[in-house]
């Protein structure tokens, strides 16, 4: 079982990966030609766009908290 969940787990870190890196690779494509302006744009909106994970996984600490305090409530 242990066995199981470690290469699943190696999937999903090495998918996520590729995953990010082709669309770095979709976002950054022929932006040699841009100004610095639009590049900073650019910059801007995928850092703005990589806060989704660390948000998510604030979100699911608050809700865990949430959760386990209700279920103390009902006990």
């Amino acid at each position: 079982m242990h066995t199981t969940m470690q290469t699943l787990g190696r999937i999903a870190l090495i998918g996520g990966l590729a995953l990010v890196a082709a669309v770095n690779v979709y976002l950054f494509h022929g932006t040699e030609n841009l100004s610095k302006e639009s590049k900073a744009a650019l910059y801007a909106s995928v850092y703005t766009a990589a806060l989704v994970i660390p948000v998510l996984s604030v979100l699911g600490v608050i809700l865990h908290r949430f959760l386990k305090h209700e279920r103390e409530m009902v006990e």
